[in-house]
């Protein structure tokens, strides 16, 4: 009975360490996230196409809402600087 609790008390020990670590590089990399995000949000509510640039990998598949397929970053900014 005492070996059980004593392994039970390690393991709890061990769970709440690895959940306390991931919780503190969990929010490092949501408030990444979520910068890009407001990057991204906001070149779109400027309708400014350079503030996306960076954002965008050079070869993406992007589908317009009219059904208009890009495949280049080049397209979906010359998309993006169309759109008014």
């Amino acid at each position: 009975m005492n070996r059980t609790a004593t392994w039970c008390l390690f393991g709890a020990v061990l769970l709440a360490g690895a959940a306390w670590s991931q919780t503190n590089k969990t929010g490092k990399t949501e408030q990444a996230i979520v910068a890009l995000e407001h990057k991204w949000l906001h070149s779109q509510q400027t309708n400014n196409a350079a503030l996306a640039e960076p954002l965008l990998a050079d070869h993406i598949v992007e589908i317009s809402s009219e059904g208009k397929l890009t495949t280049t970053k080049a397209g979906a900014l010359a998309t993006a600087k169309s759109v008014k």
